[in-house]
């Protein structure tokens, strides 16, 4: 488990040819998990909610447990996803406030928490977006089921002031939507439910091209002080958040293997752009790249490579490593190239004219029938 969240990607998985995976995390607030007391449904779907946070960027993880219940898939998921873990043991109610308090003293000002009990997916980096001024947002459910949906952002001395510890959350956490002390969003994402979900549920993706769909293509573009954003571009991932897809970079990186930069330097101005993303509620799923090249200076990164764009090899280890569905799943990129990685992995691809990436995103998503988040 990583404490350098900054400079730690997920546990990195060499591909065939020498490239290893990249999925590139950055500080971020902490994410409470709360047990329910059941230990068998625990075990299961704790390590899910743990692998939605972790997929947010969240890698500081507060798991807060009745004493003495074993957690070790918890364990192995914090371990998969290089996310700091804190077992926090406790003798209160289970999904009490007392139980979240628990958490208190390992936690930031603004945290995220997610309900053992049951969670309705949403965006988690709006959340706090969405809070404004006030402490605290909720997500709830719509119409006849309305109730506190098992997610919220809030901060730490509001947490700390609410009713007596042993008041259940769902009765503690909604009235503060009438004091206005929270904002509530509405779920339109699918229910994770512990006694079906011991998963990460399937979704499309969008597989997106870096240089000339999220950033200008100045020529070989490296150095995040010089960066300039297509117009539309943190619109365009916020909108396929909250539809419902991953959403990943695959990018060539041929400058490593020119040696105009190094892979640190890729490494670094991708966790510059997810931080930057993450202000505007934006997130990457992950960031692939490959730096080889048939010509390349640097003889060591000088090969034909599959994961190099034409070829889907980017494309592919990511829907073999994410529960990505075919049908939805579609990349945009710049060049005939990407267009043509999309094709050979199966896809369906659209070349982009490198005007507003929000506008043809919601073109693309309104011809989609999938309903997610």
């Amino acid at each position: 488990m990583s404490s350098t969240l900054q400079d730690a990607p997920q546990a990195g998985r060499p591909d065939a040819d020498g490239t290893v995976e990249q999925d590139i995390r950055f500080a971020a607030p902490a994410a409470v998990l709360l047990a329910t007391g059941q230990p068998v449904q625990d075990e299961a779907f704790l390590p899910v909610l743990l692998a939605e946070a972790a997929r947010f960027g969240l890698g500081h993880v507060v798991a807060v447990l009745p004493a003495g219940q074993p957690h070790a898939a918890l364990d192995a998921m914090a371990t998969a996803r290089g996310v700091t873990l804190h077992i926090r043991e406790t003798t209160a109610a289970p999904r009490s406030l007392g139980a979240l308090r628990a958490a208190l003293p390992v936690v930031t000002d603004g945290f995220l928490l997610l309900d053992g009990a049951g969670v309705a997916e949403s965006n988690l980096l709006a959340l706090p977006l969405h809070a404004g001024e006030a402490p605290a947002a909720l997500v709830m459910r719509p119409g006849p089921t309305a109730g506190w949906a098992g997610a919220a952002w809030m901060r730490a001395g509001l947490a700390a002031s609410l009713g007596a510890d042993e008041m259940p959350l769902h009765q503690a956490l909604p009235p503060l939507l009438a004091s206005g002390q929270a904002r509530g969003l509405e779920a339109s994402g699918r229910w994770l439910d512990p006694a079906t979900t011991h998963a990460l549920p399937p979704r499309p993706a969008a597989f997106l091209d870096r240089d000339g769909v999220l950033i200008v293509d100045d020529h070989y573009p490296h150095d995040p002080a010089k960066v300039q954003w297509i117009p539309g571009a943190w619109q365009a991932v916020r909108r396929l958040n909250e539809a419902g897809y991953f959403v990943f970079v695959v990018t060539n990186q041929a400058g490593v293997g020119r040696g105009y930069y190094t892979e640190a330097t890729v490494r670094h101005l991708h966790r510059w752009m997810a931080a930057e993303m993450a202000q505007a509620g934006a997130h990457i799923d992950a960031f692939e790249y490959c730096p080889h090249h048939p010509e390349a200076d640097v003889a060591a990164y000088r090969r034909s490579c599959h994961r190099r764009k034409p070829g889907p090899g980017m494309i592919l280890d990511l829907m073999a490593h994410w529960p990505v569905e075919r049908a939805g799943s579609f990349m945009i990129g710049d060049r005939s190239t990407d267009v043509a990685a999309a094709a050979a992995a199966g896809l369906p691809g659209h070349l982009f004219p490198s005007d507003d990436l929000d506008r043809m995103t919601t073109i693309i998503l309104s011809a989609s029938n999938f309903s997610g988040v």
